[in-house]
């Protein structure tokens, strides 16, 4: 049967006019300029180079993703990085230069808990939306309403059910901790939220031994501990540190069990620790060998990039999200990109992170709470056989 004229010519035309409907909706789509401008602080030099790097990488993986798959509303995502060397005033000069000189719609970062406290003022009287992948010290996002996030969980959060779990498994009556008071997180954790969490189970903190981040010899320190005879010992310190004095605690023939915080949750800690590591009980908010498909891809990605192959740590993560997240919110949240409009744009962005509710990420279903902290899936972690495996609440 031939077809007729004239029902070829209206399929042609209704064709042509699907085309030219979808090509102007594309066209109002699409974002002004040539591209979108996110700022990134964090620290790729300083002290707590290891974990900026990861986050570097982790930053990089999603901004190749993303503009591979056509950018942000149509236009290139343009990340403009800056080194916070691990210090506040240099995190605070690039704050106020990404703010006044790029013009970005939103800040990523930092990654310290100390450059938060000094930076998410700076964000939230120039009304920014500034997001912290890895800052978890109680209160900061709190004292800077509205403009200030974390897309973390908190210390006392996290490590909640994971101190349940050690003091029950071991009997646990009394501890000593030992902290590394250079680090904001880590004093925290040590001075306040483990000693508070473990006088809810009954513990003592019978030692309270200080150290710092540049610390090399922990002999004398560890000497001290023995002579208290705890039950168990917190390491309140960064993966590398904590790694340290548990080699130390064996080599002096101690056999207490080991808690720590997210900060030695990595198989960085037990890389570094080696024997001295087995047992070792830690809280996280992310745990790199769960059974997920999309966990798996970006554990492959990130581990084939990584000069050492080593994990993703819970703060590499975390900026992935974060970056996706961001993302969302100006495609979707009426954001232009016009220069006219920056203020509105860092409005809405900023409504978006207020309201963020169940997004599933790498990381699992992420809220953000009216604190502006993360509120996500917890893990409780134990070193067995040279690996962190998960354990049942």
């Amino acid at each position: 049967m031939r077809s007729n004229p004239f029902v070829r010519a209206s399929c042609l035309l209704l064709i042509l006019a699907l085309l030219l409907g979808a090509s102007a909706f594309s066209a109002a789509a699409k974002l002004a300029g040539s591209e979108v401008r996110i700022g990134v602080i964090i620290p790729t030099s300083g002290y707590i180079v290891f974990f900026g790097n990861q986050q570097l990488l982790a930053l990089r993986i999603a901004e190749e993703e993303i503009n591979a798959a056509g950018g942000i509303g149509g236009l290139p995502m343009k990340l403009i990085v800056y080194d916070t060397a691990s210090k506040g005033e240099t995190a605070i000069a690039v704050t106020k230069k990404l703010i006044d000189t790029d013009k970005v719609l939103a800040i990523i970062g930092p990654l310290l808990s100390s450059n938060a406290e000094v930076t998410f003022p700076v964000a939230n009287r120039a009304k920014i939306s500034i997001i912290s992948a890895a800052s978890a010290a109680p209160g900061i996002s709190a004292r800077n309403r509205p403009w200030g996030f974390r897309n973390t969980s908190t210390s006392d959060k996290v490590s909640g059910p994971a101190i349940k779990k050690w003091v029950e498994m071991h009997g646990i009556k009394s501890v000593g901790i030992v902290t590394d008071v250079k680090s904001v997180v880590s004093k925290i954790y040590g001075k306040q939220v483990a000693p508070t969490l473990l006088a809810q189970h009954g513990v003592k903190v019978i030692e309270s031994i200080d150290i710092m981040t540049t610390d090399m010899d922990f002999s004398a320190q560890v000497t001290k501990l023995k002579a208290a005879k705890p039950d168990g010992i917190v390491l309140a310190g960064e993966f590398f540190l904590a790694a340290n004095i548990a080699r130390e605690v064996r080599r002096q023939e101690m056999k207490q069990p080991f808690l720590g915080d997210v900060t030695i949750s990595g198989t960085q800690y037990v890389e570094l620790g080696g024997k001295a590591t087995e047992g070792t009980i830690a809280a996280s908010d992310w745990w790199p060998a769960k059974p997920d498909a999309r966990v798996q891809a970006f554990v492959e990605k990130f581990k084939a990039r990584d000069p050492k192959k080593q994990d993703p740590h819970t703060v590499a993560a975390s900026m992935y999200d974060t970056i996706y997240i961001t993302k969302r919110f100006i495609e979707t949240g009426g954001v232009t990109n016009k220069p006219e409009d920056l203020a509105g744009d860092r409005e809405r962005i900023r409504d978006g992170w207020a309201n963020l509710k169940d997004y599933a990420g790498i990381m699992g279903q992420t809220t953000i709470n009216s604190d502006g902290d993360g509120v996500k899936e917890l893990y409780i972690l134990m070193v067995k056989d040279g690996k962190y495996v998960r354990l049942a609440d």
